[in-house]
């Protein structure tokens, strides 16, 4: 039998959850304790912990938001069902991102509680040897950034659609578990390339972003949109077709994108002539040593100049350019635009100190 505890600050509320048949007419549910506000609510959990909390986010003393944080932290509780009135969203919203297994829309309809209810006994009763609902479809779509694979496109909806048939097609929760998802895949695909996040958008702002959203084409859009980024950046730099020479190449430059990459000192640590080396990666690439190099660096500067307050001589300098101006005529033939006009039309993620 699973022990629940009532909090909210309306006496009446509590009054009429309590003499509802339900708790009479089953086995499952045993209400145990209530309380009127969060710090009261608290300090019974630290004496007795509960199984399912039910708790209104509007509260005095400590209010639900904070009560779960504090419940979460120490463990005083398995799920935790939030109370919202509809001018509350963005409460719920980000009691679902802290944990919460679920909110419920004031007034309460007695149906609509005791369905969470049995999810939630659901829930407990599976955490626990349940694998994670969308493990493998992230893993489809990880191995597919990372082989390059045409099958992407199918995986990433295949996953999408996962996360929203898990969720019951709330947008709320759905926004939370496609960041949790994109956060997951990124970490997954970064473990086995390191330079990828000096190419890519900043995970935190994709996912603040995502969570942040309120609709559910606009979350979709923009969890798609950032695994595009990854798998068009693995697929840029590591084409499908490529000698061992060339991926040795490539590796070199990847781990070494700050220094000064030249011809002669990566065909010496491949062992091999700058004719020979020049000739093969040019073939398996498309592009010369040289303008590949060019176009690592102009992509990591990109970044550097949305995500930090870098000046383009401390950029010029922490890339291995000796001419910051030089640097610059580089990126507008390749971008179509001077570093300062890019940084300009673009929106900044964040702004902080570099790497």
């Amino acid at each position: 039998m699973h022990q629940v505890m009532l909090v909210d600050d309306y006496e009446i509320f509590r009054k009429q959850l309590k003499r509802h048949e339900y708790w009479q007419n089953q086995s499952k549910f045993v209400l145990v304790s209530e309380a009127d506000n969060g710090l009261d609510a608290l300090t019974a959990l630290r004496k007795k912990a509960v199984d399912i909390l039910v708790t209104d986010i509007k509260m005095p003393k400590l209010n639900g938001l904070e009560l779960l944080e504090r419940v979460r932290d120490e463990g005083l509780c398995k799920c935790v069902i939030l109370l919202s009135e509809y001018a509350d969203f963005e409460y719920a919203r980000k009691g679902i991102v802290l944990g919460a297994f679920d909110y419920i829309v004031k007034p309460v309809k007695d149906d609509s509680f005791f369905d969470v209810l049995n999810r939630a006994a659901d829930y407990i009763t599976k955490s626990s040897k349940a694998e994670d609902e969308t493990f493998y479809e992230r893993t489809a779509v990880v191995n597919c950034i990372l082989n390059g694979s045409d099958n992407f496109e199918k995986a990433i909806a295949s996953l999408s659609q996962k996360c929203d048939d898990s969720v019951h097609h709330d947008f709320i929760k759905y926004g939370v578990l496609l960041a949790e998802s994109e956060r997951k895949i990124y970490e997954a695909v970064s473990a086995k390339m390191e330079w990828l996040p000096l190419l890519i958008s900043s995970i935190d702002h994709i996912c603040n972003k995502i969570i942040q959203s309120d609709n559910m084409f606009t979350i979709s859009a923009i969890f798609e949109e950032f695994l595009r980024e990854m798998y068009a950046s693995v697929k840029t730099y590591y084409p499908p077709k490529m000698s061992a020479l060339s991926v040795k190449v490539v590796d070199y430059v990847l781990e070494h994108p700050f220094e000064k990459l030249t011809l002669t000192a990566t065909a010496e640590n491949c062992f091999v002539s700058k004719a020979y080396l020049s000739h093969s990666f040019k073939l398996d690439m498309g592009k010369s040593f040289v303008e590949y190099v060019s176009c690592l660096k102009m992509q990591i500067i990109k970044k550097l100049l949305l995500e930090t307050d870098m000046s383009m001589a401390e950029i010029a300098e922490k890339l291995n350019y000796e001419d910051s101006k030089y640097m610059g005529r580089l990126f507008k033939n390749i971008f179509g635009m001077t570093p300062t006009d890019y940084k300009k039309c673009r929106t900044p993620a964040v702004h902080k100190k570099p790497y």
